[in-house]
């Protein structure tokens, strides 16, 4: 296997841990969102205010054509 296919099965593996109440897979899919956005340790906390109060769903789908 390629680099790329053991990371997109990694990132797979997460997203299923996540969907599936692990708290820990949805922090790292946090952090690597993070990362794939631009922030770095110890840069300014990011601020996202969106305009309908926060909560919505992320949809993954773009962070995971990223990562792939």
């Amino acid at each position: 296997m390629t680099t790329s296919e053991h990371f997109k099965a990694h990132i797979l593996v997460l997203e299923a841990k996540a969907l599936s109440g692990d708290e820990f897979a949805a922090q790292s899919l946090s952090a690597m969102a993070l990362l794939v956005s631009g922030w770095r340790y110890g840069d300014p906390d990011p601020v996202d205010t969106p305009p309908d109060g926060g909560g919505e769903v992320v949809n993954l789908d773009y962070f995971r054509r990223i990562a792939a």
